[in-house]
């Protein structure tokens, strides 16, 4: 994974998204981040726990309880756990990553996915892409110095 980023204290990545007035920036991937991912996760799995106390019965529920710590304990909420990569490309993990990559609540992320979902997939994909945790290295954006125009068979070329 590239640290580069979080090592010379960048704010945020080159990528960002303009909506209605508001600039959006991305933040880079860094390990901070993947803590507060990995916390988060840990956090919803004992609240789902504690959901499930009233149809568990008290030794069921305590079993749970400790399994849930030693999972946690053996890293297995971490994001480059199965565990963790499962979760994250659920919508809760999805929703929780790209809320801290844009600085956003709940609130101002729901309208900026309804508006701008497509966009906003592509350009954290992008982001994940360049901090390396997703197949291949990036593609300059497009138009960018040193981006390419994909062949055309046949001869379609500009």
């Amino acid at each position: 994974m590239s640290m580069l980023p979080e090592m010379l204290g960048a704010e945020a990545t080159p990528h960002a998204i303009e909506f209605k007035g508001k600039r959006y920036s991305f933040k880079p991937i860094t390990i901070g981040l993947l803590e507060e991912m990995e916390t988060a996760h840990f956090e919803q799995s004992k609240k789902r726990l504690k959901d499930m106390r009233d149809v568990l019965d008290e030794d069921t529920y305590a079993k749970k309880g400790l399994q849930l710590y030693d999972d946690y304990d053996a890293g297995e909420f971490g994001f480059f756990s199965a565990r963790g990569q499962k979760w994250a490309k659920s919508p809760a993990g999805a929703i929780l990553m790209m809320k801290l990559a844009l600085g956003v609540g709940e609130e101002e992320l729901l309208p900026l996915v309804l508006n701008k979902g497509p966009e906003l997939t592509q350009l954290m994909n992008l982001v994940l892409k360049e901090a390396g945790l997703s197949g291949g290295p990036a593609p300059p954006p497009v138009g960018a110095e040193g981006s390419t125009t994909p062949f055309r068979h046949g001869g379609g070329n500009p």
